[in-house]
């Protein structure tokens, strides 16, 4: 059975924020692509296809469209949580309460996560 990569799942999470945000704030494409430098058919054919992209381009598409930074972090937490949650399943938030050291050993055990991988998904449940 094939299974998406899970960054596509991330980065289909933001596009799709994305185009939330822009329809609530009664922006075009080319508006947007106007402010970010670019073309409007290059942001809509980033927009149409379910590709990964940077956080470097999503970044330069939140500050196109006047976020705060709060609001940044947030989307991208998001964004974190839906990943792990395709990765590892729902289950993975049962885990709020507990210590740093109690996730490092379920975690790490049951997934075999490499460091970088423990980390961000320890950022993402303790938030």
């Amino acid at each position: 059975m094939f299974k998406a990569s899970p960054k596509i799942i991330r980065s289909n999470y933001l596009w799709n924020y994305f185009k939330k945000i822009i329809s609530e704030k009664s922006l075009t494409i080319t508006e947007v692509a106007k402010k970010m430098w670019t073309t409007q058919p290059a942001l809509s054919r980033s927009l149409n296809w379910n590709m990964v992209s940077s956080d470097n381009l999503f970044l330069k598409v939140w500050n196109s469209i006047w976020l705060t930074e709060k609001e940044i972090q947030e989307i991208f937490k998001n964004a974190d949580i839906e990943e792990y949650k395709y990765k590892y399943g729902d289950d993975i938030l049962e885990h709020r309460e507990m210590t740093d050291e109690e996730i490092d050993e379920v975690i790490r055990k049951k997934y075999n996560l490499s460091k970088e991988e423990f980390e961000r998904l320890a950022r993402a449940v303790k938030n």
